[in-house]
């Protein structure tokens, strides 16, 4: 998971961000390197310049757009999880509706509810948070 952390975090998105940041062409944004620090869900930007300010500067634009773009991919994985869920929903009403015993279908639907319900409340909760 990590690892398509850093892979937004460096990705064509947060280039762009970058070099408009900086108002400058995409192929000139200043470069930042991202690692992930070990056992941890924590990415270090860094980058090197003439003086402190301008590297804090380059890294900062790198960084700064990173939960924003991390939030809005959560949200839509989610929102994808929530969509294919409800319509394995219908498809299992549909299901029970043509059985004559609709115990097991029954379950297998609340379950799946059980699991929309569980996705609404992880993005709620993630937007309420701040974290993506």
């Amino acid at each position: 998971m990590l690892e398509n952390e850093l892979q937004l975090a460096t990705g064509d998105a947060a280039k762009a961000e970058a070099a408009r940041r900086f108002d400058v062409p995409v192929d000139e944004v200043p470069e930042a390197t991202v690692s992930a620090e070990s056992k941890t869900e924590v990415l270090v930007f860094t980058a090197s310049a003439d003086d402190p300010e301008s590297a804090a500067t380059i890294a900062n634009a790198w960084a700064e757009p990173y939960l924003p773009l991390s939030r809005e991919q959560t949200d839509s994985s989610i929102t994808a999880a929530v969509i294919q869920l409800e319509e394995r929903l219908v498809g299992l009403h549909a299901r029970r509706e043509e059985a004559s015993d609709g115990g097991i279908v029954l379950v297998d639907a609340q379950t799946q509810w059980t699991a929309v319900s569980q996705l609404r409340v992880s993005a709620d909760l993630s937007r309420a948070t701040g974290r993506g």
